[in-house]
């Protein structure tokens, strides 16, 4: 109790205040990263879509094959399986891009994008990523390009078909792209 004719709140009040404000904000953010994760592997699907269907529209409109490469975080390329950070959009300097080992002269421009912080893409399926002057991916006849990207539990497919088809997909879903 106060004594009559003091106006405030005590020192202990304040606290109890401030602690209970501490609690409950730090139950919230916890409860939020899940949606976090979720929002985050959605964004870095999206930016790998997005850079296969470019890689797709400048190859048919520059007559020239184009490769996406996924990269570590000190820029060099990862191999199929390896867990990435960020990609790269290359053109290549030449019509054709059967070359099985190419150099950087082997290509003329490039940009780079990174993945949205805590998500990782891993290439699944054995290829490079290259699309071919036609508008399809330099692959087999029943092949595709395969990537898993993924924050924590929450993993996404991206797929590009053989016939040039791109989509985004629940790694669970059975079955290509429709």
């Amino acid at each position: 109790m106060r004594p009559s004719g003091s106006a405030g709140y005590t020192l202990l009040e304040m606290m109890t205040v401030v602690s209970l404000l501490a609690i409950l904000t730090a139950l919230a953010a916890s409860s939020l990263e899940p949606i976090r994760a979720r929002v985050a592997t959605r964004q870095g699907a999206e930016l790998m879509e997005q850079a296969l269907l470019a890689a797709r529209q400048r190859s048919l409109a520059s007559g020239r094959c184009h490769r996406v490469e996924l990269l570590d975080g000190a820029g060099a390329p990862t191999p199929a399986g390896t867990p990435a950070e960020g990609l790269r959009l290359r053109r290549w300097s030449h019509a054709g891009c059967e070359n099985p080992s190419p150099t950087a002269a082997d290509f003329d421009q490039a940009e780079r994008f990174s993945l949205p912080h805590g998500v990782r893409a891993r290439l699944l399926s054995p290829s490079d990523i290259d699309w071919l002057p036609n508008g399809r991916p330099l692959l087999g006849p029943t092949a595709r390009v395969q990537l898993e990207l993924s924050y924590g539990a929450n993993q996404l497919w991206v797929e590009a078909m053989p016939q040039g088809v791109i989509c985004v997909k629940d790694a669970a879903a059975a079955g290509g792209c429709p």
